[in-house]
């Protein structure tokens, strides 16, 4: 999972990237919630995946790699 040193970002032949969607952060492994029990609250009370949006966020990369097309 680390970057290119020379570039800071995916080296050659590899692509990781974050999961889209609520799924993101749900639970972080089986068991261990971070936001699901909120996800599914707030799912009782009618909200749906269309209502809610999950911003995925690459931590690896710098500040100004975010923006980079890949």
């Amino acid at each position: 999972m680390s970057l290119d040193n020379e570039t800071g970002l995916d080296p050659p032949g590899i692509r990781i990237r974050p999961v889209s969607g609520l799924v993101a952060a749900d639970y972080f492994a089986a068991g261990y919630f971070v936001w699901a029990v909120l996800i599914a609250n707030l799912a009782s009370i009618g909200y749906e995946e269309k209502n809610m949006y999950m911003a995925a966020y690459d931590w690896r990369l710098s500040f100004q790699n975010t923006e980079v097309p890949l």
